[in-house]
């Protein structure tokens, strides 16, 4: 049987036209279900939990990667199968497993899955399934978050972008890697266990859900104009060409120390004021998601 979470104002709303669709699906198809509509921030959290402690089989979220990114810390200690049908801004996660963006193909997926081991991340404990960041990135979602006030969607994004382009600053980070110690000025640092973020950026490339290393892609500083010139080769994951601006190892522990700043764990802004570290969990997470189609 499965469970639904439903987060009714991701995609600004747009997922509370989803959801009954993708219901009306079931119902259409007498497969039984329960469903749960998250109330607050941190809500799918519990409702995870919850659902997995009833002997809920198969956990599914209706919304974005932020509402995944809740659901995981519930289910993260139980043996559950999580699956997804796409209904946030960017739903960048999926893209990783293969999954449609389109609600009611997502749903056949998912009624046609098969479950498979996913590997997680930990940042200082905290379990995160896609990406963990910091630097520019991290300004542009708390740019954007300010701007979500007053406009909506994509729109909201690429004002964040303007905003992050004309006041951030590099930072001085000083990392260890596999145990080795360094220190540079950098634009932005992603540690990624998907591929995916920021709506579709293919910032790790080589990244796999599926194996036992962080990809930790690391870009230099440059002048703030140079940035709009960077964006386009996110997208197509071609940046990994300019050696001299992008460095890309794969590692099983990374530490950082950047006192008092923010990183965006998932899409989630978190300040971690102590010394920042990251590995790969012991334990896998199992997901439904299409045969031979992870990344």
């Amino acid at each position: 049987m499965y469970y639904f979470i439903i987060n009714p104002v991701a995609r600004h709303g747009r997922c509370m036209r989803i959801a009954p669709r993708v219901l009306a699906m079931l119902d259409a198809r007498g497969i039984p279900y329960a469903a749960a509509y998250t109330q607050a921030p941190g809500h799918a959290t519990a409702l995870a939990a919850e659902a997995a402690a009833a002997g809920y089989a198969n956990i599914v979220v209706v919304g974005g990667d932020g509402t995944i990114y809740e659901a995981v810390q519930g289910v993260s200690a139980y043996n559950v199968r999580l699956g997804f049908i796409p209904a946030g801004t960017g739903n960048d996660f999926v893209k990783s497993l293969g999954i449609p963006v389109h609600p009611e193909r997502a749903l056949e997926a998912l009624l046609a899955a098969q479950p498979h081991p996913v590997r997680v991340g930990l940042c200082n404990g905290r379990v995160f399934l896609n990406i963990a960041s910091l630097g520019f990135d991290a300004a542009v979602v708390a740019w954007t978050a300010r701007f979500k006030k007053r406009l909506s969607g994509m729109f909201a994004y690429l004002c964040g972008v303007i905003a992050a382009v004309f006041t951030y600053r590099s930072m001085q980070v000083t990392m260890r890697i596999d145990g080795r110690e360094q220190s540079q000025k950098v634009l932005l640092m992603a540690i990624a266990n998907g591929q995916y973020y920021g709506g579709g950026m293919r910032v790790a490339p080589e990244a796999s859900v599926q194996d036992e290393y962080l990809d930790i892609c690391i870009v230099r500083s440059v002048p703030n104009i140079v940035i709009p010139f960077l964006l386009p080769l996110f997208i197509t994951g071609r940046h990994l060409r300019f050696k001299k601006l992008v460095r890309y190892v794969r590692c099983r522990s990374f530490e950082i120390r950047a006192p008092g700043r923010a990183l965006n764990v998932d899409g989630e802004l978190i300040h971690f004021e102590a010394d920042v570290h990251c590995k790969i969990a012991p334990r896998s997470l199992c997901v439904l998601a299409p045969e031979g189609q992870l990344q």
